[in-house]
């Protein structure tokens, strides 16, 4: 109930609305009646008989009432967001007519608020009823009001004889007419309010987009320099790649070339120590000369003793006696 209160003091104390003491007395009268006037249920929606003002809903109570109805009709009103935009529906059944029979009237319409709302759906029954129902009409002032059918025959005949209804009830005439002509102001006003509203909500929604698309724009720039960017470091990849490539395979060409030289150098390291061997075996001490000699003679005498055996025996030489040698052995 709060909420709902707070809602029709946030209206009636709107600048575009209540630049008048017209629209502060409305507002003086109509909160104060309205946790009297107003029943919410556990779903939020709002009951009510809304007859605690001068609008469409008191003359529609009027006409109705006129025709033999006992109880006003009840407005079930709710309040909800549809698209971010404030909406609001509300139903209102005339009941079954308790002497003749009538068969229900169901109106629903779809507005912003409760109170434009209101208006506008007691304004519809009303011509729903008039047309429905010519003959309870005919000779009042609601008999002129607007048919759903421009062309409507009844409506244009109670038009060609409105003399009639104010030769009757010029005084109730006039002031039914007067009335009608305040509910169409009351719902004017309301609809001017929530229009109002939606042109704001339609410029704050304008610049959100407006935004937004610079927003986009200044994102697709940045998204097309990083794609420029992306397909630079793509190619300098490539070319790191590449250079890559190249380097593995110089690498792998040197790797066999430094096998090959050190299976050169290797080669080269052992004629180095045989070279060495044969210096330093040049340049060794007497001693080992000597141990060196012996021990040749002793491999060549038995070289030789093999060679002896192997070889067949020669004769012993002729000792040849001649008178030089005789005399020398004489001398001696």
């Amino acid at each position: 109930m709060k909420q709902v209160l707070d809602s029709f003091d946030h209206f009636f104390h709107d600048s575009r609305v209540s630049s008048s003491c017209y629209h502060q007395l409305i507002h003086r009268s109509f909160v104060g009646q309205m946790e009297e006037l107003l029943v919410v249920d556990a779903q939020g929606h709002v009951h009510s008989a809304c007859l605690h003002w001068d609008g469409f809903p008191r003359r529609l109570w009027e006409l109705l009432s006129a025709a033999g109805y006992l109880q006003p009709p009840v407005y079930d009103g709710h309040e909800f967001v549809e698209d971010g935009v404030r909406r609001c529906s509300v139903t209102m059944v005339i009941p079954q007519h308790p002497l003749n029979g009538w068969e229900p009237i169901v109106t629903q319409m779809v507005g912003h608020y409760l109170l434009d709302t209101w208006e506008l759906t007691a304004m519809r029954a009303m011509t729903t009823f008039c047309s429905l129902r010519p003959l309870e009409v005919v000779l009042t002032a609601f008999g002129l009001f607007p048919a759903p059918d421009p062309a409507d025959p009844l409506w244009l005949d109670r038009m060609a004889h409105v003399d009639v209804v104010a030769t009757l009830d010029p005084v109730g005439a006039l002031r039914t007419t007067a009335m009608c002509l305040d509910g169409l102001y009351r719902l004017h006003t309301y609809q001017s309010y929530a229009v109002a509203q939606l042109v704001d909500h339609a410029q704050a929604l304008h610049l959100a987009v407006q935004l937004r698309d610079g927003q986009l724009q200044e994102a697709s720039t940045e998204l097309e320099s990083r794609a420029t960017l992306i397909a630079q470091l793509h190619g300098q990849v490539h070319e790191l790649q590449d250079t890559v490539s190249d380097r593995d395979a110089t690498i792998n060409f040197l790797e066999d070339q430094f096998h090959d030289l050190q299976l050169e150098m290797d080669e080269a390291q052992g004629q180095l120590h045989a070279i060495q061997h044969a210096q330093d075996a040049l340049h060794a001490p007497p001693d080992e000369m000597q141990v060196d000699e012996e021990d040749e003679p002793q491999e060549i005498e038995g070289f030789s003793e093999m060679d002896s055996e192997d070889q067949a025996p020669q004769p012993a030489p002729v000792e040849v006696h001649t008178p030089a040698a005789s005399e020398a052995s004489v001398n001696m």
